[in-house]
């Protein structure tokens, strides 16, 4: 009850290609010196999307079955099945190292034994926190598809623009094409763009951004 991960999902029954988000929170109401990964998650039959954790982010107080906790997000990430069926994210493992005079002062309080206190005072223990596996009920999406159906779902929005409509000969014009949206973007299909042949075409260029 002084230090554990919680596991948040914001869905377990999907649909092949549906998105759902994992997000692990350590609760704790010790001094934590240092934190180390042990087991990290396998999500076998899961595209998995990372997002990036900034660890210089302080954590938040919430209450708990009555008892203050400092909370903070360790891990979070967006998955996307790739088949249909039972499917498991594996169990998350981390190693803490924690002051002993804060565990013994939360678990014994002021009965405690004041030289056991004091010769504690500096010395840290170590600590193994532990996340469960997670199911998820995935069902086949349905039939017959869409002809041109590449395995994208979600919602998608699709822009393009032309910086000019009207140049010279050997003047340069550049489209722009925008997809933003809900999903895992990286089952949709590269944009393409078909010329007549007077027109010279170069390579594009792609940026991506998954937040």
């Amino acid at each position: 009850d002084q230090i554990f991960i919680k596991p948040i999902v914001s869905k377990t029954k999907l649909y092949v290609g549906e998105g759902a988000t994992v997000t692990y929170k350590l609760y704790y109401r010790v001094n934590i010196t240092r934190y180390e990964q042990t087991q990290d998650i396998k999500p076998e039959g899961f595209w998995k999307e990372e997002f990036d954790i900034d660890e210089h982010v302080s954590s938040q107080n919430q209450y708990l079955n009555g008892a203050l906790y400092r909370v903070a997000t360790i891990k979070k990430f967006r998955v996307f099945p790739t088949r249909a069926g039972t499917l498991e994210i594996s169990a998350y493992r981390a190693i803490c190292e924690v002051l002993m005079t804060d565990v013994m002062r939360n678990r014994w309080g002021l009965s405690m034994n004041f030289n056991q206190f004091f010769n504690s005072m500096g010395k840290t223990m170590k600590a193994e926190v532990y996340a469960p596996a997670i199911k998820f009920d995935v069902k086949p999406l349905p039939t017959p598809q869409p002809d041109g159906f590449n395995g994208a779902v979600g919602k998608f929005d699709l822009e393009s623009s032309l910086d000019q409509d009207s140049v010279q000969v050997g003047t340069p014009v550049s489209f722009k094409f925008k997809v933003s949206g809900e999903g895992n973007i990286a089952t949709l299909p590269e944009v393409t763009l078909e010329l007549p042949s007077i027109f010279e075409q170069y390579e594009p260029k792609v940026h991506r951004e998954i937040k």
